[in-house]
């Protein structure tokens, strides 16, 4: 066994700050080449550390978005994780400032606003972007923000900003030609149009971080994911290798997969292809219970979707679309993705409903499982 393992085991005796730093530094350098022995020794070593509520030093809530929020401890040295880890997935290539960008449905009558975001330790400049106004002047009124940061950024959203926003030339231009360092979207899966910015060098990182279970990932500039030995993958469930005041094994909420071969990425790093799919009980699923999702499908669709989800209940899927110019051919696009891959019941469109909550809804969804509300959004169409 490497050094990173003598490092869990030193931290685990005694998590001090020095042993942390220790740890972490290993962590950030690990080559993946004893990757396997090393999750059997490290699980085995982690469980038989337990729980020590003791060391929790900060309270976090979860969203949500399964039910119910969950809370929970994080510790010990929680901010020095939070620092390490956020900054290591959210700005690979070290940049000091992001932009979070909303959808324009997002926050509905709400005044737009531009506003510094402040006490957020690992990035020193951070602004929110909030707009609730005709979408038609959605673009002119972000670029007139932008134009405004005097200092290299990456702009932050979630995959329906981003399937609205990548639909245009003007971002897409923006976005070349101008001090943004790439585009980060976080926490679901990657489902929006960004094909032709990869192919013109910009960088977009479709990243992740679950305190809970410590399955984290980022993408690097070569469009390749990577991920930081803060958690193993066992059968039983996820184990948590790094918040020491809660359980080690938690149950397997996303789903997580690991290849068997080791290579090495253009970018430098050594790495094992990982497969990430967001609350694995509530996808979508054909007849016989395999996952349907594909990266691929919004780069087909032709309108510039404001707002657009796939829900499945027993009965049928409901396609519920917010679009800034209707194309009724992605009708057919999506009808047959959704035949092609056996997904049962009847397939309904509805173009005058967006269904949001918190924002964070993703794009494929069982709807049995989610405690939906719907906004009527007539004035978007």
């Amino acid at each position: 066994m490497g050094s990173l393992y003598d490092s869990y085991s030193a931290y685990y005796s005694d998590p001090c700050l020095r042993n942390a730093d220790r740890l972490w530094a290993d962590v950030y350098l690990y080559d993946f080449s004893d990757y396997h022995e090393f999750c059997q020794q490290v699980s085995l070593l982690r469980k038989q550390f337990g729980s020590r509520k003791s060391l929790g030093e900060m309270s976090l809530t979860s969203s949500g978005s399964m039910g119910l929020p969950r809370h929970y401890q994080l510790g010990p040295h929680a901010l020095y994780w939070i620092f390490q880890l956020e900054r290591a997935v959210k700005s690979p290539e070290g940049t000091d400032s992001i932009i979070e960008v909303s959808s324009p449905l997002m926050f509905v009558n709400r005044p737009a606003s531009f506003e510094p975001v402040t006490g957020d330790l690992p990035f020193p400049i951070r602004y929110t972007f909030r707009y609730s106004g005709d979408h038609r002047d959605y673009l002119s009124v972000l670029f007139r923000h932008l134009e405004k940061v005097d200092v290299p950024f990456v702009i932050s959203g979630l995959p329906n900003t981003f399937l609205f926003l990548n639909a245009h030339k003007d971002f897409q231009s923006f976005v070349q030609t101008t001090r943004v360092r790439g585009l980060l979207s976080h926490d679901w899966e990657p489902f929006y149009r960004k094909r032709e910015l990869i192919a013109s060098g910009v960088h977009i990182n479709d990243n992740c971080i679950n305190w809970t279970t410590g399955v984290n990932f980022f993408t690097c500039k070569a469009n390749q994911k990577h991920f930081f030995p803060l958690f193993v993958v066992e059968s039983d469930g996820l184990i948590n290798l790094m918040n020491l005041a809660e359980e080690p094994i938690n149950s397997v909420d996303d789903l997580v997969e690991i290849g068997a071969q080791r290579s090495q990425c253009v970018c430098g790093r050594w790495y094992f292809p990982l497969r990430f799919f967001p609350h694995v009980e509530c996808a979508i699923r054909n007849r016989l219970g395999k996952i349907v999702f594909d990266c691929e499908l919004p780069e087909k669709l032709m309108a510039k979707y404001l707002n657009l989800q796939i829900i499945q209940t027993e009965e049928r899927i409901n396609i519920y679309n917010v679009t800034q110019d209707v194309n009724t051919e992605d009708h057919a696009i999506l009808e047959d993705f959704l035949r092609s891959n056996d997904v049962p019941g009847e397939i309904v469109f509805f173009s005058t409903t967006s269904a949001m909550c918190g924002g964070k809804l993703p794009t494929f969804w069982a709807g049995r499982y989610f405690p939906m509300r719907w906004y009527p959004s007539q004035r978007f169409i």
